[in-house]
């Protein structure tokens, strides 16, 4: 498809696109957790050891740099995004407000020190105006991977959902998964993943602006209650998988 539209766009005159194409970290696979004196972040010469679901897309992913004769090609890898409609972190706010409003405990099957490494989603879009505006020359046939300057943990995490929903959140044994649970909140809470993301700042000057989840998390609730009000699509969906999980306990 990219190759067919870069085809037409030339053919009306125009200058070659600049394809950014978008992978994700989980490609890398999990790093260890604080504590462990191997832990080291995710750089882009990292292995390509993410789980197997996901091979499909690290493996296609990669090949947008093979059609260097159509257009020039950027590929990123942003780590979990939050903020907005809460993307990836929404299930944790619909699950706080049920745990409140019944048992006033979540329960989480996670290591409290697994890293959560996310990014907020206005500073993913600012890292592609970067990428973007950067001298064609320099970022072309580049990966780049995308994160903010440190990352949280489970621990962290659930400090804040406790402080903001007033309810205990227990973080037991990860081996404890249930198929009956929301998936996305185990890759979240349980993958641990940290990610350099320096060759990006370096490159292109960008720096994430956004508070990290936990440094602002009212705001970032109240936001996700906000489009949650509104009927937003992406929540609508994200609360009927939550629903289904209770359902199936």
């Amino acid at each position: 498809m990219f190759k067919l539209l870069a085809g037409k766009n030339q053919d009306a005159g125009h200058a070659r696109p600049l394809v950014i194409f978008t992978s994700g970290c989980k490609d890398y696979g999990m790093t260890s957790r604080p504590g462990d004196p191997n832990l080291q972040p995710h750089t882009e010469h990292s292995p390509l050891n993410g789980p197997a679901y996901l091979r499909p897309r690290t493996e296609m992913s990669s090949t947008v740099f093979d059609y260097k004769d159509s257009f020039d090609a950027v590929l990123t890898r942003p780590t979990t995004f939050y903020g907005s409609s809460g993307t990836f972190y929404a299930p944790l706010f619909t699950m706080a407000q049920q745990a409140a409003h019944t048992t006033s405990t979540l329960t989480l099957h996670a290591n409290p020190k697994s890293i959560m490494h996310g990014t907020h989603v206005n500073d993913v879009a600012s890292a592609y105006v970067a990428i973007a505006s950067a001298s064609r020359k320099e970022v072309t046939g580049h990966v780049f991977n995308i994160s903010s300057h440190r990352y949280e943990t489970a621990a962290e995490v659930a400090a804040a959902v406790e402080k903001s929903y007033d309810i205990k959140v227990e973080l037991v044994d990860p081996k404890g998964w249930s198929e009956t649970e929301v998936e996305s909140v185990r890759y979240l809470m349980d993958f641990s993943l940290w990610v350099d993301s320096s060759k990006l700042r370096q490159m292109t000057g960008w720096a994430d602006q956004m508070p990290l989840f936990t440094e602002d998390f009212e705001r970032y609730r109240k936001v996700f209650e906000a489009f949650a009000k509104d009927g937003d699509e992406k929540v609508v969906k994200m609360n009927r998988r939550v629903g289904a999980a209770n359902d199936a306990k």
